[in-house]
């Protein structure tokens, strides 16, 4: 709830229908953002796979909010008591943070839905949700793009990122 009512809206419009055309936009990149990632995949491009992947979970996550957000803004045009000034307090606090999309994306996506557990399992759930929680995705993340060095050699993201990780992710 604070971070509906905290981050800037996403959707905005006159009317439902607007509204309504502009989610299907959100929807429509998150998915693009998915087969994008599925490609990468199929590439053996693990690292850059699990970023979009990330990032399509980060965006799923928007989407979600957007839609919540959408039926309080088309609550208060039928309300005009209901006022929407929260919505232009700090960006960080909501759609603009890594980690509270991840943890809204975990929250939204794994703790529901019981085919994943039957795919993944339960432990590797809990495990993926501690991450979350740890700021480790958005670790995970930053280093499937990065080149980074060890103290010894330059280590690239297709080293650190395997297989394993992106058919999870």
């Amino acid at each position: 709830n604070q971070v509906l009512k905290s981050a800037k809206p996403l959707v905005t419009g006159e009317s439902d229908t607007e509204m309504y055309r502009q989610l299907l936009v959100l929807a429509s990149h998150s998915d693009h953002l998915w087969s994008d990632a599925h490609a990468m995949f199929e590439a053996c491009r693990y690292a850059t796979s699990v970023f979009l992947a990330i990032v399509c979970l980060e965006e799923t996550a928007k989407m979600w909010i957007a839609w919540w957000q959408a039926l309080l803004q088309a609550g208060s045009r039928n309300d005009p008591l209901e006022s929407t000034d929260s919505f232009t307090e700090s960006r960080k606090r909501g759609l603009y943070s890594h980690a509270k999309k991840h943890l809204l994306a975990a929250g939204a996506g794994a703790i529901v839905n019981a085919h994943l557990d039957d795919v993944v399992g339960m432990e590797r759930i809990v495990q993926f949700l501690d991450e979350v929680e740890d700021g480790k995705v958005e670790q995970l993340r930053q280093s499937c793009l990065y080149a980074d060095h060890d103290g010894v050699k330059p280590v690239v993201p297709d080293e650190r990122v395997s297989r394993r990780d992106a058919i999870f992710y």
